[in-house]
């Protein structure tokens, strides 16, 4: 299994990959075409599911996110 480069998805069909391209290191949300989105429309989408699933406020949700993008390879640059 692949792990999304970008926010850590988990890619294990080819429909998870970015293009629909098994050698894509970013995952459907990312990159649904293939290209990376830039880190703040990822970073947005980001927060979005992080507030549905975990339940938090857009705040915490925020400093979730901006901390794990910090780790990311796609974001280290």
């Amino acid at each position: 299994m692949k792990i999304c480069e970008s926010c850590s998805f988990p890619m294990n069909k080819i429909e998870d990959f970015g293009g629909k391209n098994f050698d894509s290191k970013y995952c459907k949300y990312c990159a649904p075409d293939g290209k990376l989105r830039s880190k703040q429309d990822v970073r947005n989408g980001w927060i979005k599911v992080t507030m549905m699933k975990e339940k938090l406020s857009e705040e915490e949700a925020a400093k979730k996110v901006d901390e794990k993008m910090k780790k990311m390879p796609a974001w280290k640059k």
